[in-house]
């Protein structure tokens, strides 16, 4: 699905150093890494925002320098870590506006759009907020809204920064088996999180990166070994209830 090849980016100093990398379709994978390794702008190279980079990235085989803006949009979508709307707009226009990379200029929705439209109010459940201004809503109804927009956009690759930021109990519950639906549909799924739990048991794929390189890509069964490289300090692996779970620990003298 994602291919990465000698990847480096300089903005001020190197951010991101010779990255070779393969993400395979149809699985879901976390990135993780401490601040400033270049998570969140290795996602924004993947997704297009930025161009200035030295390698290739291809997706589906086809060279992201070499797609358009409208002809990316229609294989990504990417939902970073902000969500500041600063000007009003409805949870009505904001799932809507995933249809603009189908839309010749203004042309209105047809019918295709609008099922599509109402599929999602039902699949995520928000139809009672749909008119309602998104700045109006917490933390959960908004994310929840944001991953409808990435899904009425109808791609197969589905980038994320952070989802579980912010998020209380219920709404990472929520968010956590709204993955588990997108994965079973089939969608290539990459996350950045420094929360592994929510989404351990859906998880295909590992990747760790540390100060601009890659430590670790490959399955989950190293996480503890991984983690323990990735920041620097030891890990405790216990399972619970067929969960594993991952806590830090310092060691004692």
């Amino acid at each position: 699905m994602i291919r990465i090849e000698g990847l480096s980016f300089v903005r001020n100093k190197e951010i991101l150093k010779n990255i070779d990398l393969n993400i395979r379709e149809r699985e879901l994978t976390i990135m993780i890494g401490p601040n400033g390794a270049g998570k969140t702008t290795l996602l924004k190279i993947i997704s297009g925002i930025i161009r200035d980079y030295k390698g290739k990235v291809s997706i589906q085989g086809k060279n992201i320098k070499d797609l358009s803006r409208r002809e990316l949009a229609k294989l990504i979508s990417f939902q970073p870590q902000s969500e500041e709307f600063l000007l009003p707009i409805s949870v009505r226009d904001i799932l809507l506006a995933g249809r603009y990379p189908y839309k010749k200029y203004f042309s209105d929705y047809d019918k295709n759009d609008l099922d599509i439209y109402e599929k999602c109010l039902e699949k995520f459940d928000i139809a009672n907020i749909v008119s309602r201004d998104i700045n109006t809503l917490s933390s959960g109804e908004r994310r929840r809204v944001l991953i409808a927009s990435a899904y009425i956009q109808d791609v197969p690759l589905l980038l994320f920064d952070e989802p579980f930021a912010n998020l209380d109990p219920e709404g990472v519950m929520d968010l956590k088996n709204i993955f588990a639906e997108l994965k079973k549909e089939g969608k290539t799924i990459l996350v950045v999180s420094h929360n592994l739990e929510p989404l351990y048991q859906l998880t295909d794929n590992l990747i760790s990166l540390r100060e601009g390189n890659i430590l670790y890509s490959g399955e989950r069964s190293s996480t503890a070994e991984v983690l323990k490289k990735t920041f620097n300090m030891d890990f405790e692996r216990i399972e619970h209830n067929d969960k594993e779970i991952f806590i830090p620990y310092e060691k004692q003298d």
